[in-house]
């Protein structure tokens, strides 16, 4: 995998040491940061021209596996959005998927009918797993602030 280690966890005891790292890959860096651009608009531009823009600050290559369809006539950046959650909703506008490879490259493809050709099994092909569900980076209170000018016909 082509990525960044996010976590890494060592642990030991009277008989034992272990080493956890976790970890994802370089669209990972699309998921944590808003879009920076100095207008937050574009014009004629189809869904993989804009994630090459969006994604060339990070060096992601952006493989399109399909058509998406004609080219936007407006796009609009929403406050705070991040690079990911634009695309992603541009994606499903078109009816395609924004996923990643193991090399970190952002990959515009569509949903498979094609089904896995083996079955995972607990005790054969899983031989151990580790859940974290994790309350951590929640607020029990989001507040939103904004401002604009007073006065006119809409402040009556």
């Amino acid at each position: 995998m082509t990525g960044y280690i996010d976590d890494f966890i060592p642990s030991y005891d009277a008989e034992n040491v272990s080493l956890r790292v976790m970890g994802r890959d370089k669209t990972g860096d699309l998921v944590d940061s808003s879009v920076v651009d100095k207008s937050g608009q574009w014009k004629g531009q189809k869904l993989e021209q804009l994630a090459a823009t969006i994604c060339k600050p990070y060096g992601i290559e952006v493989i399109n596996e399909t058509d998406t369809g004609e080219a936007f006539g407006s796009i609009t950046l929403e406050q705070g959005e991040t690079g990911f959650e634009l695309l992603d909703r541009l994606a499903k506008q078109r009816g395609v998927l924004v996923t990643s490879d193991a090399f970190g490259r952002l990959i515009i493809t569509r949903a498979s009918s094609k089904r896995a050709s083996v079955s995972l099994t607990l005790g054969d092909n899983i031989l151990a797993a580790r859940g974290r569900f994790s309350w951590r980076e929640r607020a029990s209170q989001y507040i939103i602030k904004g401002s604009a000018s007073a006065g006119g016909a809409t402040w009556g």
